[in-house]
């Protein structure tokens, strides 16, 4: 009889652990949830735009089309599930031992951070360690990143190893995104961590393991890219809570997700791991993840119920501020991102053909495309349409009023330091100005603004950026034209690549001298295969070198000349199609006062 009483009090506890689960604000959805709709893009354009705090009110009312249905490339054995261990206590306080078998367990998929992930802590840019390599860039977009395959190496196009650069440049406040999705992948065995060194993730080495280095930076990567940010999944806490519930219910599904957190104005992106949920009292819920940042601990995001509140303290360490993470139902700061869009081959949004998604993602590219911002430096960027509108920091809020654009805030997981900048996405056609602000800075910053689009990319590197001071860079909407505008003497290196149809070509024109109100602008006219140099507010004569790089299907050949003269109001011209290569020289027409005559032909060796 005794033994009846305790099977009777177990079996009213699991239907009273059941209607409370029920009671909650919104049914819990199958774990192939559909994203919320998007209301800065469509939603199937190659991220979300939830994160622009203008109109970032979420909502679960989607085309079922945006959810890419990709079937995982191998099923998780068997053999992970023998010697899992329960999850250690978390050493911060945030949650005492938790076993699956514990009172108010809901779901649990089984991941613990002491056996499924890394020994070793989140990183930055630090350490003599490596990012992504140009054979990265191929694998994860196919052969259309390459301008050549000569001896079967991959050479990128110029945009295609810009962006690599941005990204590997976005990295340096952390690799968070690469070390939550990695772990997921090689716990559902989607790859091997033997194939990195240990058959277990927490025994593996990071020092002298390139191999690792780089499939984290990769992973890290796919936060830009469709069709994986495409399906980034933002709602409300409560939604978020019901599809980590429905996902995790039956130990490892079909869909695993890391989850985005954000301080409210989309500062201090960071991604953790999600792999259980606890039932606590008055409509509680404690979500354990693997927070890489602590490498071995069970850590807490608490969403209540009743509120429809998130919230998430970030630090331990009690020299270090709390930087705590938290949002309700409006704030958009809570995400979802499904494994499965990352194992598939990415759309390449910067290649002149961007191709198409392997075979059980979605099919279609982006009908849309878009011109991608980057920002290296500690300034700030704004971008202005001819009509007005704006996107960029205001009064230091992130804002966008550009029809059609749409910003994404990377997470890299730098808690304590600042956020790395977002990238802006403007699609074609939109003509804008970035405006370069060193307000608020307290030392020169070195700063460069990028622009990469399908099949080009403009950037003007190298600029020291005062306190205070404010640049103009107008970057033509089709790629062919970038000009820099400043009122301090700069000496910046201004870039421009293009992919071609017999070959790729790279140009840089090497600290320009511009002086206080001047103007400088690179440009290209692809039918005449010419480049032009065009100095305008200038009042003596300026020294630049001048590169090029030639990619094409025989490999690639690189020419260059220093110190060349440009007088004030003048422009130059390279006729750079009619270049022999293999170190011959190539002719620079002079038009001085830009009256559109040619006053001067100089050759220039290939120095």
């Amino acid at each position: 009889m005794q033994k009846y009483k305790y099977y009777l009090a177990a079996v009213l506890l699991i239907l009273l652990s059941a209607l409370l689960v029920a009671c909650g604000d919104a049914p819990a959805p199958a774990a192939t949830a559909v994203p919320p709709a998007q209301t800065a893009a469509p939603a199937d354009q190659p991220t979300v735009a939830a994160e622009i705090v203008d109109n970032a009110t979420p909502t679960t009312e989607a085309p079922a089309e945006a959810v890419a249905t990709v079937e995982p490339t191998h099923q998780r054995g068997d053999a992970d599930t023998a010697d899992e261990p329960t999850p250690a206590g978390d050493t911060a306080g945030d949650t005492a031992d938790v076993t699956p078998e514990a009172a108010g367990m809901v779901a649990d998929l089984g991941f613990r951070p002491e056996t499924n992930g890394f020994a070793f802590e989140n990183y930055g840019g630090d350490g003599g360690r490596v990012n992504l390599a140009p054979a990265d860039v191929r694998r994860m977009f196919g052969d259309v990143a390459c301008g050549s395959l000569a001896g079967g190496d991959c050479i990128l196009t110029p945009p295609a190893e810009r962006w690599m650069n941005q990204a590997n440049e976005s990295m340096s406040g952390g690799h968070c995104e690469g070390f939550a999705s990695l772990s997921l992948v090689f716990y559902t065995e989607k790859e091997k961590s033997d194939q990195f060194g240990a058959p277990r993730t927490v025994d593996l080495q990071l020092d002298g393991n390139e191999a690792l280095q780089r499939e984290i930076a990769y992973y890290f990567a796919t936060q830009y890219t469709a069709p994986t940010a495409a399906n980034e999944i933002k709602g409300t806490p409560n939604e978020m809570l019901d599809l980590l519930i429905a996902s995790f219910k039956d130990g490892a599904p079909g869909e695993t997700y890391t989850m985005g957190i954000y301080q409210r104005g989309f500062k201090g992106g960071h991604a953790i791991t999600p792999f259980a949920v606890e039932m606590k009292e008055d409509g509680r819920y404690a979500v354990l993840v693997y927070d890489n940042n602590y490498p071995g601990v069970t850590r807490t995001v608490t969403i209540d119920r009743n509120a429809n509140t998130w919230n998430y303290e970030a630090s331990i360490n009690p020299n270090e501020p709390a930087s705590e993470y938290e949002g309700d139902a409006t704030t958009g700061t809570l995400s979802l991102t499904p494994t499965s869009p990352r194992l598939v081959k990415q759309v390449c949004a910067f290649c002149e053909d961007a191709g198409g998604y392997a075979p059980g993602a979605k099919q279609l590219a982006p009908t849309q495309e878009y011109n991608q911002v980057w920002l290296e430096g500690d300034g700030k960027v704004l971008l202005v349409d001819k009509d007005g509108h704006r996107m960029g920091i205001v009064d230091g809020v992130l804002v966008n009023e550009i029809p059609g654009a749409y910003f994404t805030t990377p997470r890299s997981g730098d808690l304590w330091k600042d956020t790395e900048p977002p990238t802006f996405y403007v699609p074609t056609g939109i003509e804008f100005t970035v405006t370069l602000d060193g307000t608020g800075l307290t030392a020169i910053s070195s700063s460069s603004v990028t622009m990469i689009g399908p099949g080009y990319d403009l950037a003007v590197d190298d600029i020291e950026l005062d306190p205070g001071q404010k640049d103009s860079i107008n970057f033509a909407s089709d790629g062919k034209t970038v000009k820099y505008t400043t009122d301090y003497n700069e000496s910046p290196s201004i870039y421009l690549g293009i992919e071609g149809k017999e070959a790729d070509y790279a140009f840089e024109a090497k600290g320009v001298d511009i002086e206080s109100g001047g103007t400088m602008t690179l440009g290209i006219d692809t039918t005449k295969g010419r480049l032009s140099i065009n100095t305008v507010g200038n009042k003596e004569a300026g020294a630049y070198a001048l590169l090029m790089d030639r990619i094409y299907d025989d490999g690639e050949q690189t020419f260059g000349h220093d110190n060349i003269e440009l007088e004030p109001n003048s422009s130059a011209f390279l006729d750079y199609e009619t270049w022999k290569g293999d170190g011959s020289e190539i002719s620079l027409s002079i038009d001085t006062g830009n009256d559109g005559t040619v006053d001067e032909t100089i050759s220039l060796t290939d120095e």
